[in-house]
């Protein structure tokens, strides 16, 4: 697939879905409101700072899928977003990160304390948004997957600069972290559409297989991508100490020299460029990178199996089209 068309097949699903999303966008900022303006200051700043809405696009997707079209969708996929915005506070806290899609990051500019506060405005907003949706089984799933987000930070945060990390364990982690918000996303999405149990099953694994491989390609986007498209500086994610896919399976080759070297870049005070780019050098020769990238194309082709379930529609191929640019995408 190429780069154009790419950007077309996402450019032609939010085009399809452009009055869907500015019901949503209008859900979020009047969600907002608060009598403490710097709350909506820091979450307008982010939460309207240009993100896919990949988590909501997939909740309207899957809502018509199953036939819903009330307007439920709009404020439970804004309820996803808050959580979403609410975890990239908290992240680039513990993180110390200061870029977030290009721009600087909310603790950057307001410090670490208002964005852990506005953070968990975010989530007590998102859950009170759900209450106001008033059904068991949402309210259920929000809180699920918010605990299970929550896990996800822990048990990367305990493995943080931990060169013996297994892909077990590294599969744990972004199955909690990252996973299961898109899965939860599909999930709700069948709720509002009054699936079947066994429809309900096969979109969690739809969402979560292709959560799986969203982050998959994250990670390798890390060693990979240009910053200016990234949104973010290249090689954060080993600066900061987490130990990803692409480096756990080159670990696993890797020479007593190259092991050396990645131990002793990431125990070094200063990390620096001439470095990062030479773990890169030793994933390159390992082939490493295109290895990762086709184990994210074995999660996308089990969400896309898992649609099977589903007579064949225009959804269904839209649903397909989306998985595909997750996998191919290069931001």
């Amino acid at each position: 697939m190429k780069r154009e068309r790419r950007e077309m097949v996402l450019k032609r699903i939010l085009q399809l879905y452009s009055h869907d999303l500015q019901a949503v966008e209008t859900v979020i900022e009047r969600s907002l409101q608060s009598e403490v303006s710097l709350i909506y200051e820091v979450g307008k700043y982010l939460l309207l700072s240009g993100g896919k809405r990949i988590r909501p696009l997939l909740l309207l997707m899957v809502s018509e899928l199953c036939r819903y079209r009330g307007d439920r969708r709009y404020q439970l996929a804004a309820v996803l977003e808050f959580i979403h915005t609410a975890t990239l506070l908290h992240d680039d806290v513990i993180d110390n990160s200061y870029l977030r899609r290009g721009y600087p990051s909310a603790n950057s500019r307001w410090g670490n304390e208002v964005s852990i506060l506005v953070g968990d405005f975010l989530y007590a907003k998102a859950m009170d948004m759900a209450l106001e949706d008033n059904d068991r089984r949402v309210l259920k799933e929000i809180t699920d997957v918010t605990l299970a987000m929550t896990e996800g930070q822990i048990l990367e945060t305990r493995k943080l600069w931990d060169l013996t990390i297994t892909e077990e364990e590294y599969y744990q982690i972004i199955s909690r972290k990252t996973a299961s918000l898109f899965a939860a996303s599909c999930y709700i999405g069948g709720v509002l559409g009054e699936s079947s149990p066994q429809e309900l099953t096969a979109l969690r694994h739809f969402g979560m297989n292709l959560g799986i491989a969203f982050q998959i390609v994250d990670d390798a986007l890390d060693f990979m991508a240009q910053e200016d498209r990234l949104g973010k500086p290249v090689g954060r994610d080993l600066r900061e100490g987490k130990i990803t896919l692409p480096l756990i399976l080159t670990l696993q080759k890797a020479t007593h020299k190259e092991y050396r070297f990645i131990e002793k870049f990431t125990h070094a005070k200063e990390k620096t460029d001439d470095g990062f780019l030479h773990i890169v050098t030793i994933l390159n020769r390992y082939n490493m990178l295109c290895r990762v990238l086709e184990e994210a194309k074995i999660y996308v082709d089990r969400a896309k199996q898992a649609l099977q379930i589903f007579e064949t529609s225009l959804m269904t191929k839209l649903l397909m089209e989306l998985a595909d640019y997750v996998v191919k995408r290069e931001n």
